[in-house]
C-alpha cells in the first residue's frame, strides 16, 4: 500500500510520526482539521493542524477520530473470551493432511487454523472461553489448548510459535458514520469478530464506497449529500449483514455441539459435500458465488 502511495506524489503525502490527538470543523468556513502531534520517539513533541475539506478517520478500532467525535461511546459488545492469534510453525498439520483453512469447533478450544503461504507457516487462532485471567495465565493455557487442537497432539517441543497477540473480540458500530465535515470508515466506524474475514472485507468496501463517493463529488457527478448517502448505506449494510453473519460465524465454531454440527448447521453440511470434490473447483465456484 506504501508503494502504491510514491506513484501518486502528486494526490498523496504520508507522514510518520504524526498522532492525532483531537478534531474539529467549522461549518461557516467550510473546513475540518485535525491536531497532530509530531514527532518520534525520544524526541520533543509539538502539535500541528492540518486543515482540509474534510478529515476521513480510517484509524482503526483505537479511532482517535471517532474518540473526539464519541468519546466512549460506541455502541455494541465485548464478547466473554480472551482471543490468542499466533503464527506457528508445525509440520503436524501437512504430515496429517491439513490444508486451507480448517474452523476447530469446540466449546473449549474453538478456532480457526489457518495455512499462510507455502513455508510451512500456519495461523494458529482461538478464543479462551475462561475471563479474567493475565496474559501469563492465557499463556501458560496454550499448551493444553494446542494439544487438544492440533493434529497428533503434539508436545511443546514439537512446533515453533513466532509471534503472538492477545485481545478482546467486539461487535460495535457508531451512531453515524459522518459527523458535519468529518467521516468514519473501516474499523474505526465499526469492528467485528475475525469469524469469516468479514472485518477486512468490509473495511475495503467501505474505503473503496466512500473514495467513489469523493471522486464524483470531486467530479462534478453527485452533490456533497453524496457523502450523506455512504454514510446511511454503509452502516445500514453492516448492522444488517456484517454484524449478523459474524455473530452467527462465531455462534457456529464456540457454541455449537462438534458431534451433531453436520447435522444441524447446513453451512457446514454443504462444505462438507463441497470437499469431497478432490479438484477443489466445486468449493471455488461456491465461493465466488456466494
Amino acid at each position: 500500500m506504501f508503494e502504491h502511495t510514491k506513484k501518486h506524489k502528486n494526490l498523496i503525502e504520508v507522514r510518520f510520526n504524526h498522532r492525532v490527538v483531537g478534531t474539529g470543523q467549522d461549518e461557516k468556513k467550510q473546513i475540518a482539521w485535525a491536531d497532530v502531534e509530531v514527532g518520534k520517539a525520544g524526541e520533543e513533541k509539538r502539535v500541528e493542524r492540518i486543515e482540509a475539506d474534510y478529515v476521513v478517520g480510517c484509524d482503526g478500532a483505537g479511532s482517535a477520530v471517532r474518540r473526539s467525535l464519541f468519546g466512549k461511546e460506541w455502541p455494541g459488545q465485548t464478547f466473554p473470551c480472551r482471543f490468542l492469534v499466533q503464527n506457528v510453525y508445525y509440520d503436524g498439520f501437512e504430515r496429517h493432511g491439513w490444508d486451507g483453512g480448517n474452523y476447530m469447533i469446540d466449546p473449549e478450544h474453538w478456532g480457526l487454523i489457518a495455512r499462510r503461504g507455502h513455508g510451512g507457516l500456519w495461523r494458529v487462532t482461538y478464543g479462551d472461553p475462561v475471563v479474567g485471567l493475565t496474559d501469563e495465565e492465557y499463556l501458560a493455557r496454550r499448551e493444553w489448548h494446542f494439544k487438544a487442537m492440533f493434529p497428533g497432539h503434539p508436545d511443546p517441543h514439537e512446533y515453533r510459535i513466532e509471534q503472538t497477540n492477545i485481545y478482546n473480540i467486539h461487535n460495535r458500530c457508531v451512531d453515524s458514520f459522518k459527523v458535519g465535515r468529518i467521516i468514519l470508515a473501516a474499523d474505526a466506524a465499526h469492528v467485528c469478530n475475525p469469524m469469516g474475514g468479514y472485518g477486512c472485507m468490509t473495511a475495503c468496501l467501505d474505503v473503496g464506497g466512500l473514495a467513489d463517493c469523493f471522486i464524483g463529488y470531486h467530479e462534478g457527478k453527485a452533490g456533497a449529500e453524496i457523502l450523506e448517502t455512504y454514510a446511511t448505506v454503509r452502516r445500514e449494510k453492516f448492522l444488517r449483514y456484517v454484524d449478523t453473519r459474524s455473530i452467527k460465524n462465531l455462534e457456529r465454531v464456540w457454541k455449537s455441539d462438534p458431534w451433531t454440527v453436520l447435522e444441524t448447521d447446513k453451512f457446514f453440511g454443504i462444505i462438507k459435500d463441497l470437499n469431497e470434490d478432490e479438484s477443489k473447483q466445486a468449493i471455488k465456484n461456491f465461493l465466488l458465488v456466494r
